[in-house]
């Protein structure tokens, strides 16, 4: 999100910056790819301080000092996003779906075939990739879903992949 959206809107209008996005999508589409966006709600302006962490507090809770410390430093993935920024979440993958959904309403110029599948995050249940809990994660593909299905009712969100030997 931070890639495309890398400042806060001004009032109600996101300052987008697609380039790269539109770059990558219609290479992949030319080379005969049909593209699964991974998104990720990394946002230097709409996360959470990072010691709001559920994962973080958890570790802290469980872990002597020093093996705590340690976890935390190797924990380098995104926080969750801040009370008041769920709605520009969900605003900004309406506003992606709607630009790969291939309608012809704001559409990316040259788009050869919609995008039919975004996806949360990769690997949510590793701190490199997210440090918030559980529930904070559902959060993020609910406000997706609602989101990608105000664009497209034909656009899927789908769940991050889980190693189930990691979880103990």
């Amino acid at each position: 999100w931070g890639d495309v959206e890398p400042a806060p809107p001004r009032g109600s209008k996101p300052r987008y910056d697609w380039k790269g996005l539109d770059e990558a999508v219609l290479h992949w589409q030319l080379a005969g790819l049909a593209p699964v966006l991974v998104l990720s709600p990394a946002s230097p302006w709409a996360a959470a301080p990072r010691a709001d962490s559920a994962w973080l507090q958890e570790i802290d809770r469980m872990l002597p000092r020093p093996e705590a410390a340690g976890a935390r430093r190797a924990a380098t993935g995104v926080p969750p996003l801040r009370a008041d920024t769920w709605p520009q979440w969900e605003r900004f993958v309406r506003d992606l779906v709607e630009r790969y959904d291939g309608d012809g309403r704001a559409d990316v110029a040259g788009l050869r075939a919609p995008v039919r599948h975004v996806q949360v995050l990769d690997r949510a249940d590793d701190p490199t990739a997210w440090i918030g809990s559980e529930d904070e994660y559902l959060r993020l593909l609910h406000h997706a879903g609602l989101g990608a299905q105000a664009a497209s009712t034909d656009c899927r969100v789908l769940a991050t992949s889980v190693d189930i030997r990691a979880t103990g």
